[in-house]
């Protein structure tokens, strides 16, 4: 007489194989935007380098990324790219993900996040609100540190 599986048995079968399958989805997708952010970290380090040249040459940094002669995008997303770059006039420059309804490539669920680095090279990242916008360079006197106010009120 042949053996045969009972209902319950196949049920408990499927469940286990849907919940491996969930598992196995998020992880991929996790170790997918680990590849996204590493992309955005790279051209980061090459937006500090080239700041630090410009800064060397013309004794200011520049706040639109494509002014110092890259092709990275800076304020829209576009379809090469998962992140909007910007620069601020004290040479930081930051990484913000894509997630709006725009050319742009876009996270599979509800990722938003930015990545900071400055030119001294020190890294930030946050979730959800961009950083905060640092304060302008305005190079004049009064707050001690050399004529540039950029802490303390001038």
């Amino acid at each position: 007489m042949k053996k045969a599986f009972i209902l319950i048995e196949l049920i408990i079968v499927v469940v286990i194989i849907a919940i491996l399958a969930v598992i196995a989805m998020m992880q991929y997708t996790r170790a997918v935007e680990k590849g996204y952010t590493a992309e955005a970290k790279t051209i980061l380090g090459s937006l500090r380098n080239l700041q630090i040249s410009y800064n060397r040459e013309y004794d200011s940094y520049v706040v639109n990324p494509n002014d110092l002669d890259s092709t990275v995008p800076n304020d829209s997303c576009d379809a090469e790219h998962y992140f909007r770059y910007s620069c601020a006039d004290n040479g930081t420059c930051t990484a913000t993900r894509c997630t709006t309804a725009t050319p742009g490539k876009q996270p599979d669920g509800d990722s938003a996040y930015w990545i900071t680095l400055t030119v001294d090279g020190a890294w930030d990242q946050g979730v959800q609100t961009p950083p905060p916008t640092p304060p302008p360079d305005t190079g004049g006197g009064g707050g001690g540190g050399g004529g540039k106010c950029r802490r303390k009120k001038c």
